[in-house]
């Protein structure tokens, strides 16, 4: 009989599920402790997409960070269905030459050891209720042979308007709770 194990299985379709994610760097972008929540980003978000969309509620957990989770969606038959678990994020927010960033640290790796963690960062501008976001390109040459946080930070610095340092842009619209209580369900059933 086989046995289950169920840390290696969390591990391996957390990873997968980040993958999905992409934009991610070897270590932390800006100090969470130094930052600021923006109440304007506490709240649900749904992207633009066609058959696949992103559900983020963003939640303060403290007035540096928030915990961000993401419900990834698929639409069958017109109707949006979750696609797979969840995934649960401390973010915050780094100012970088008058830019913001919205950095992210998986939960599941302050649990389940990693041989190198990963951390999400997206660019994001706010055009009233909605936000565009832009992931850091981790394929960007500069980054590729980053050492260090110190090092990671100061080519972002350094890069920070050169375009080839982001993915593609999606717009996430915010939704209100009352008014959008089916498609906030994803994320708000307990």
């Amino acid at each position: 009989m086989k046995k289950h194990q169920p840390a290696a299985t969390l591990v391996a379709g957390c990873a997968l599920l980040v993958a999905f994610v992409g934009g991610c760097l070897p270590f932390a972008l800006g100090d969470p402790s130094k930052s600021k929540v923006d109440s304007k980003l506490v709240g649900y978000w749904l992207n633009d997409g066609s058959d696949d969309r992103d559900l983020i509620a963003m939640y303060p957990f403290d007035e540096h960070t928030y915990v961000l989770q993401d419900q990834k969606l698929h639409q069958d038959d017109g109707k949006w269905t979750p696609r797979d678990p969840p995934q649960l994020y401390k973010a915050w927010l780094t100012e970088i030459k008058g830019h913001r960033l919205l950095c992210m640290e998986p939960l599941f790796q302050k649990v389940v050891r990693q041989d190198q963690n990963i951390y999400p960062a997206m660019l994001i501008e706010q055009a009233g209720a909605d936000f565009k976001a832009r992931l850091v390109n981790s394929d960007f040459e500069p980054l590729k042979s980053v050492k260090n946080a110190t090092d990671e930070l100061a080519i972002v610095t350094r890069e920070i308007n050169n375009q080839q340092l982001y993915g593609d842009p999606t717009t996430f619209h915010r939704l209100d709770p009352e008014r959008d209580k089916d498609a906030i369900a994803p994320v708000a059933k307990f």
